[in-house]
């Protein structure tokens, strides 16, 4: 297969870009913070088809020229949205044509994790999704729900311990307090979009 950009909101430390590696010819991880841009470098150095590269779906560094990517990935994508044109710009200025972006999002709208994403922004527990989705619409992407995924943990404790690391102990707490067993259900949204 062809040219990886993997955005996400940054390619972070580099994690997954050794297993997008295996099926790419050349992968290349974009990060605008400096530490976690260093970090995606030294856990990356080992893999030769991987290169990391300093910053963001805006500011795409400039060895990326126009039609030179077959594939941009962006994961937890929740920087996409209205105000976000000029960085959906920049990424369908370096797909080649018949490249594809895709997006992969939490989904707002269904499963166990949506109703804690809601219980943790901040009391905004009416969030819509809404907008998003329209924005997306309004720019040409398809929006995928897969709805069908989900955490399965050992037992309820290990349950409550993963989701504390993602939010605040009254949350989870709260959550537990009606939710039976040690499996949670999860929707991701995928937003896509070809290159004509």
């Amino acid at each position: 297969m062809g040219r990886w950009i993997v955005l996400r909101d940054s390619c972070g430390d580099g994690f997954w870009l050794p297993f997008y590696a295996k099926n790419a010819k050349s992968v290349i991880g974009i990060e605008p913070d400096p530490t976690l841009w260093q970090d995606a470098i030294i856990h990356t150095k080992a893999v030769p088809n991987i290169e990391i590269l300093h910053g963001s779906a805006e500011h795409i560094p400039s060895p990326l020229k126009a039609n030179s990517v077959d594939i941009v990935h962006a994961r937890w994508a929740y920087f996409f949205g209205e105000g976000a044109e000029k960085g959906l710009a920049a990424v369908m200025n370096i797909l080649k044509p018949g490249g594809v972006f895709i997006a992969i999002d939490n989904s707002w709208r269904s499963g166990d994790f949506a109703k804690l994403l809601k219980a943790s922004t901040g009391g905004n527990s009416d969030y819509s999704p809404d907008p998003t989705d329209r924005w997306w619409k309004e720019n040409g992407v398809t929006r995928i729900e897969i709805s069908n995924a989900g955490w399965s943990t050992k037992n309820a404790s290990e349950l409550a311990s993963i989701l504390s690391i993602e939010f605040p102990k009254p949350v989870v707490d709260s959550f537990l307090n009606h939710h039976e067993g040690a499996y949670l259900s999860y929707a991701i949204a995928l937003f896509v979009i070809r290159k004509s």
